[in-house]
């Protein structure tokens, strides 16, 4: 599971992501969100980016074996200009779900457990990604991250 605290100066022309993926060095799990498509070839993660013109609000996109990726659209929130946001991924056995909550930690979205096909077996990292989608620069920030993973792998 992953958990973090992120604020970006702006929400226009940008992509965040955050969640699980397989690797550190792809310039972003979901390479277009609007299909969607990804890099990645396993993933779980929320994404905001603005090139989905039809989607400006936080999704939830998950990919196993580089398969059709999924989406989970609540449709609620997007990232507003200084404020903090809580967001959340958590795996389990073979699904996966997304929780969000306000600035001061108060739940305000939570999906259902999706199958996702990623497994135990799949070597992820834990990540936090922000992209320009035009040339001026923003800040996202970082405030607290906790990453952690279960001991078992049934929901007790």
């Amino acid at each position: 599971m992953i958990w973090a605290r992120i604020k970006t100066s702006s929400a226009d022309n940008l992509k965040l992501e955050v969640g699980f993926t397989d690797s550190d060095s792809d310039t972003g799990a979901v390479n277009a969100l609007a299909t969607p498509t990804t890099t990645a070839h396993d993933c779980a993660v929320w994404c905001y980016d603005t090139s989905d013109a039809a989607g400006l609000f936080w999704q939830g996109v998950h990919s196993a074996n580089s398969t059709t990726p999924s989406k989970v659209e609540p449709g609620l929130y997007l990232p507003v200009a200084a404020t903090y946001d809580w967001m959340g991924v958590a795996l389990l056995g073979s699904a996966v779900k997304f929780m969000q909550a306000d600035q001061y930690g108060n739940p305000i979205y939570e999906s259902a457990w999706q199958a996702s096909g990623i497994t135990a077996a799949d070597a992820l990292v834990p990540w936090i990604f922000a992209q320009t989608r035009n040339t001026t620069s923003k800040t996202v920030d970082v405030d607290y991250v906790i990453a952690y993973q279960r001991r078992t792998s049934a929901d007790d």
